[in-house]
């Protein structure tokens, strides 16, 4: 773990090759994994998984793997995570899901990724603020546009809409154009 902490990837290579636990974790519970992602090395990722690294480990703040790459905007570790059959459902402690840390990183790519897999749109923070939300706090139109896009075709009873959340999103697409990207009409 310490050669990965110092971004010695050889070091860490060999060690994982002569026994050390690719599970082990500090007091933070943050993994192997979770260093390897630093090294922007798919290789060492690569290697943690095919030697049976936990890929749903979660850190004191409930992290796994594919949110901090997704926190750190390291796109193809992302896919490296997504094809190894990371957990896309995943929620941290706040009850983000990869969707709302991909929106707030503005990376269109991995929010394409993420709707192509088949992410729920609709989950709620613990703050009952979805996607939509995170989307028109981007600030870009065309994050926004697209997960609406997907609300659309996910949304197949409309009736059971919350009158109170339809409230917030008109006055959220009312408002968007002027709010700076970090106010945040949804919270309590």
């Amino acid at each position: 773990m310490k050669a990965l902490q110092y971004l010695e990837e050889k070091c860490a290579t060999i060690l994982l090759e002569n026994g050390a636990d690719p599970n082990a974790h500090n007091n933070q519970n943050e993994t192997p994994l979770h260093f390897a992602l630093s090294l922007k090395k798919t290789s060492l990722v690569e290697k943690l998984l095919s030697l049976n690294a936990d890929i749903e480990a979660r850190t004191t703040r409930g992290y796994t793997p594919l949110l901090l790459a997704i926190e750190q905007n390291r796109q193809q570790m992302v896919e490296t995570l997504i094809q190894n059959k990371a957990n896309i459902h995943a929620v941290d402690q706040k009850g983000r899901t990869a969707l709302m840390f991909a929106l707030e990183q503005k990376s269109k790519h991995v929010v394409e990724m993420l709707l192509q897999s088949g992410i729920d749109v609709s989950a709620a923070d613990n703050f009952g603020q979805m996607a939509l939300a995170y989307a028109i706090a981007s600030g870009d139109t065309n994050l926004k546009e697209l997960i609406l896009q997907y609300m659309k075709v996910e949304s197949k009873h409309p009736e059971n809409i919350n009158p109170g959340f339809l409230i917030k999103l008109i006055l959220m697409i009312i408002v968007s154009p002027w709010m700076r990207p970090n106010i945040n009409i949804m919270t309590r």
